[in-house]
């Protein structure tokens, strides 16, 4: 719908060009909100800061809000409508229902995401690199980040603060086990089910006013500074004068065709070999009795623990120790982005599997249905909705991402994300300005398609 694009389209915004946007809007002596502030009330400095820690806590907040939703839309879709009809039908308001019934089933998908948000959070770089290091406000990534770049490299001391981050990581996910251990929440069995959406009544239209009020500033607001940026002559937005420059700058780079093929490349390959892989990982914790699976659960978490820079010089070091020529590669990229990945898709994978009844898998293993024909064509068509909005995100992310790829790239693989970031440290914001909004464009088109094939999908299940 139409809603569900509105809140999930800042996810298009990557960090980094997000944090362009804010700096323009709410830079302490340039911003432009600080220049409508002070026109309209006749004062010389408006209150807002974006190099502070409120800063800082506002866009890492706006860059992730759409992320949670759409993880978050599957495990909601796939639930049978009855279960929530049938507390209706025995008196319980709306409120008790979704508190009881609803928000309960909703729990290992919730729960997963919880803990991925404050895991993303700990792990950002670019926004905390930009907006607080000149405010002098350091945090566990930007400080390796400073000791990855000191002489000498303080290797010793950048480790023990990954390895901080990985103990706090394994705690949360304990914390989550316990919480979900001994329940159960299969809410899609062989009895026929549908869905069905709620009517909100009298919260309806203020609910529908959040959601236009986020849009607007999480992603409309940015990107028309974005717009209004990649037409000025130079750094800073001024009235009456535009310009079709920067967008005729990018199509002179001589390479730009060369690095949409890798962007490209690298979107498709982590999506889909990324879904694959975490489809297969999260099958194996949530429907197979291997021992080891509690031991798989924590180690899928292990890449977000490591900050991607961090993480990209770690791979650095090993894939040069291997014999033949994988770094610089694309491969390379694509194995590094996968790894960063990989947790976001195995949670999801495991919020949507959580819910399928065993029985249909021994339903088809009973009528000779290979392991593979039955994972293929009964739990995977079961969960294709969470899969196709799991490879999205991973697409996204693949083009969105930076600091995993900042060193693993080479000439010839050289992606979107590392021109913008080599742009933005020349000055030339007008030109990043305008790959940015190019690179938006074509991101919401993707998720717009995405959320029509979900939703036809789901009126094919109904």
């Amino acid at each position: 719908s139409v809603l569900q694009l509105l809140l999930i389209a800042p996810f298009a915004l990557p960090p980094l060009v997000l944090t362009i946007a804010w700096s323009l809007l709410a830079s302490p002596n340039a911003g432009i909100l600080n220049a409508l502030w002070s026109s309209a009330f006749g004062v010389t400095k408006g209150p807002f800061n974006v190099y502070s820690y409120g800063g800082l806590v506002w866009v890492g907040v706006l860059n992730f809000v759409s992320v949670k939703i759409l993880l978050l839309l599957p495990a909601f879709n796939a639930m049978d409508a009855t279960l929530e009809e049938s507390s209706t039908m025995s008196g319980a308001s709306k409120l008790s229902t979704f508190s009881h019934v609803t928000l309960p089933l909703m729990l290992p998908a919730i729960a997963g995401v919880f803990i991925l948000s404050l895991i993303r959070f700990m792990e950002s770089f670019e926004t905390e690199l930009f907006l607080g290091a000149p405010a002098h406000i350091y945090v566990f990534t930007t400080q390796i980040y400073l000791l990855l770049n000191t002489f000498p490299v303080k290797y010793p001391q950048a480790m023990a603060l990954a390895v901080s981050l990985l103990v706090l990581t394994f705690a949360m996910a304990i914390i989550q086990g316990r919480l979900l251990g001994g329940k159960r929440y299969t809410t899609v069995s062989g009895k026929s089910f549908r869905t069905h959406p709620t009517h909100l009544g009298m919260w309806r239209w203020p609910i529908f006013g959040v959601c236009i009020a986020f849009f607007v500033v999480a992603f409309l607001l940015p990107l028309l500074v974005l717009i209004l940026q990649s037409l000025a002559p130079r750094a800073g937005i001024q009235s009456g004068v535009l310009t079709l420059a920067n967008y005729a700058t990018i199509l002179q780079q001589p390479k730009m065709g060369a690095m949409l093929q890798n962007t490209l490349l690298l979107a498709v390959g982590v999506g889909t070999l990324g879904m694959l892989l975490a489809a297969v990982i999260a099958y194996v914790i949530v429907r197979t009795e291997f021992r080891g699976k509690y031991v798989l659960d924590m180690l899928t978490w292990v890449p977000w623990t490591v900050p991607g820079i961090v993480l990209s010089v770690a791979m650095l070091w090993a894939y040069l120790t291997l014999p033949g020529e994988l770094y610089g590669t694309i491969w390379l990229l694509i194995i590094a982005v996968v790894t960063t990945t990989l947790p976001l898709g195995v949670r999801l994978m495991v919020g949507t599997q959580v819910q399928i009844a065993k029985e249909l898998e021994e339903s088809s293993r009973v009528h000779g249905a290979t392991w593979l024909e039955t994972f293929v064509y009964v739990v995977l068509a079961l969960v294709k909705r969470g899969f196709a909005v799991g490879w999205i995100v991973l697409c996204v992310e693949a083009v969105r991402n930076l600091g995993v790829v900042l060193l693993l790239y080479g000439a010839a693989s050289m992606p979107i994300s590392i021109m913008i970031f080599v742009l933005f440290q020349e000055g030339q914001t007008g030109v990043v300005s305008a790959i940015a909004v190019v690179m938006l464009t074509v991101i919401t088109v993707l998720l717009g398609l995405q959320l029509r094939l979900g939703n036809e999908s789901a009126q094919a299940v109904r």
